[in-house]
């Protein structure tokens, strides 16, 4: 460094200078008229990446891309330029020079150089700006004219699908977007785009005619207008409206289209809306393109959910299958098919039988454009099945059941009478053999009592019902079948429960039976839960795979956390005679079936391998609640 430059440290102002240069964020340098280095701060440093060892050299050999902007310095005016240099890293750098000249006229000049790094901030720039490029790119692909107006419906931006219509898009900017518009349609598109203005928007889209430049007025095309407001908030943060901006859609086709299809298609629509079976068109790639009403409802979908969309999206992966298999040997063979019974989830998550057909439409050439068909609701009709299958089953088993416990009660009279006398013979000094007819007659006694659940479950057991709190019956059949348990049986019950109308011993002998097959399947020490609440149905509905009628219910469940029953169990749970263990009668859930069924009310199970079981049952409340 000169001695004037050290000399002119030396100064009280000078050392406040130097202090600044110092603490300053930017990157300071001070280079000499001959352009050498003669003062850099620590932040240059590390910007510019050059050190004390550069100092005294001339810029061109330390930054030469600085260097450019000394020529263009001339003089003493201020001077700032963006300029980028290529680190040691080899990584592209950004600063702002800001160069100033500065020096007394007969003493030394110096150029004072501040930097600032604008890396990052380039950096976005750029990625703004590609981004910006491939949106531009994005809406010019886009089959449909988007457009953005400024608050005085002045066209700033247009796609070039604009030029399918006669006109360049950037002689088309600053122009009022209705001068584009048929004359008869511009009051329409004034009066939509000032409630964009004021926010009271009433339409989504509107229609218009849009003039082809090259028809003097004559030629048009129908445009279906999208149109959004834009805001921005001022400074006392009250929305300003900013312009309008959406995109136009060319729907004269479509139009001329549904005009023409569209006395045939009203006449279609009411004779397949009419029909109780759902009905549907798909194309060859399995997308609906018509559906009836009765197929939404069988789905659980609105018409305009399902139209357009691939029918593997409202089925399970398995039913799905069942329809793609039949529709690929229907598409090779070319004969009608009838699809076998399946089950179909619907949307709010029930459960579906449904049954239906498919045959082959072709166009005008002969060749299959898609599959048509009729899908059958068969709920209700499998439901019956069963209930039918199970009554008749009772009705037998109760015929059988009948004749062996009047045999049985005779043969068990004769026994159990001869035991008595026997013990009275022997007297107590015989205790071995006492022990021997005791266990006789104690074996006896429980097969009296079998005997009477057959008669019982022959006679059907006409309910003598009455009016009485369902969660009192819970609870005293709790009471008695937590004695002998070694876990926990937990009551949960919501408040203003109705009454019911019912036979209690029997529905406490319902209770019995599922509280015991639950204690045997629940683990040493574990939980069952009795749960009891009030359900209103308004209309038929399902609850746990049952179907309601409309009225007010008792639902009561009881949950274990056993093993759980596989599918092939489940399905025969309800049957006479039917037992996984090994002494056991088999009656027990076929009686409760049988009384809840003589209660008007209804009983279901479920339950998986693993995750216990819950068996639901709902009972009709008693009518005459206060």
């Amino acid at each position: 460094m000169s001695s004037k430059f050290e000399k002119l440290n030396d100064d009280h102002a000078d050392r406040l200078l130097a202090d600044f240069c110092k603490k300053c964020m930017s990157g300071i340098c001070i280079f000499t008229d001959r352009n050498e280095l003669v003062y850099v701060n620590v932040q240059a440093t590390k910007m510019l990446e050059i050190g004390g060892g550069d100092l005294g050299k001339p810029i061109d050999k330390i930054r030469p891309e600085i260097a450019v902007l000394f020529n263009d310095s001339a003089g003493d005016r201020f001077f700032t330029r963006d300029i980028s240099f290529s680190s040691k890293a080899g990584e592209t750098r950004w600063i702002i020079c800001d160069i100033c000249r500065i020096g007394s006229s007969d003493g030394p000049h110096y150029r004072i150089v501040s930097v600032t790094d604008i890396t990052r901030l380039k950096n976005l720039e750029l990625k703004f700006e590609k981004s910006e490029k491939n949106l531009i790119s994005i809406i010019n692909n886009i089959p449909d004219v988007v457009y953005r107006l400024n608050p005085e419906s002045n066209i700033s931006f247009i796609s070039d699908e604009i030029q399918k219509y006669g006109y360049n898009p950037e002689e088309l900017k600053g122009l009022n977007i209705c001068s584009l518009i048929h004359p008869d349609d511009r009051n329409k598109s004034v009066y939509r785009l000032n409630e964009r203005r004021t926010g009271e928007r009433r339409t989504k889209s509107f229609e218009v005619r849009l003039l082809l430049k090259s028809s003097a007025g004559q030629e048009y095309r129908l445009f279906s207008v999208n149109a959004e407001g834009l805001y921005n908030v001022d400074e006392n943060g009250n929305l300003v409206f900013d312009g309008t901006q959406g995109i136009a859609r060319d729907i004269s086709q479509k139009r001329i289209t549904e005009y023409a299809l569209s006395e045939s298609e009203e006449k279609r629509e009411s004779v397949l809306n009419g029909l109780e079976d759902g009905y549907y068109e798909v194309d060859t790639h399995g997308n609906f393109v018509y559906l009836n009403t009765s197929l939404c409802k069988i789905a659980g979908y609105d018409k305009d959910e399902m139209l357009g969309k691939n029918y593997k999206s409202f089925f399970t992966e398995e039913t799905a299958g069942i329809i793609s298999r039949a529709f690929t040997e229907l598409f090779k063979t070319g004969i009608s098919k009838k699809l076998a019974a399946w089950t179909t989830i619907r949307k709010d998550g029930k459960k579906r039988v449904v049954e239906g057909s498919a045959s082959i439409i072709k166009g005008p050439d002969g060749k299959t454009v898609g599959f048509r068909g009729i899908v059958r609701d068969i709920t209700e009709k499998k439901k019956l099945e069963n209930e039918l299958l199970q009554a008749r089953k009772l009705e037998a088993v109760g015929i059988l059941a009948g004749g062996i416990a009047h045999d049985y009660n005779n043969a068990l009279t004769a026994i159990l009478g001869n035991l008595t006398l026997a013990k009275l013979e022997i007297g107590e000094g015989n205790k071995s053999l006492m022990e021997i007819l005791n266990d006789a007659e104690s074996a006896s006694l429980r097969v009296m009592e079998l005997t009477k659940r057959l008669g019982t479950f022959a006679r059907g057991g006409k309910p003598n019902k009455k009016k009485c709190s369902i969660l009192k019956v819970i609870e005293e059949t709790v009471e008695r079948e937590i004695v002998d348990y070694s876990g926990r049986i937990i009551i949960n019950s919501s408040g203003g429960l109705w009454d019911v109308e019912v036979d209690d011993f029997q529905i406490g002998h319902v209770f019995v039976n599922i509280i015991d097959n639950s204690k045997e399947a629940a683990p040493e020490g574990g939980e069952i839960v009795v749960s009891v609440e009030n359900v209103k149905v308004d209309r038929e509905e399902s609850h746990h795979e049952i179907t309601l009628e409309p009225g007010d219910y008792l639902m009561i469940s009881i949950r274990d956390n056993g093993p759980g029953i596989t599918p092939d169990d489940i399905n025969k749970i309800f049957d006479p005679y039917f037992t996984t263990k090994d002494m056991s009668s088999g009656l027990g859930l076929a009686t409760s079936y049988a009384i809840i069924k003589r209660h008007y009310g209804y009983i279901d199970v479920e339950s998986a391998p693993g995750n216990g079981s819950v068996f639901f049952i709902y009972l009709p409340a008693y009518k005459g609640q206060d």
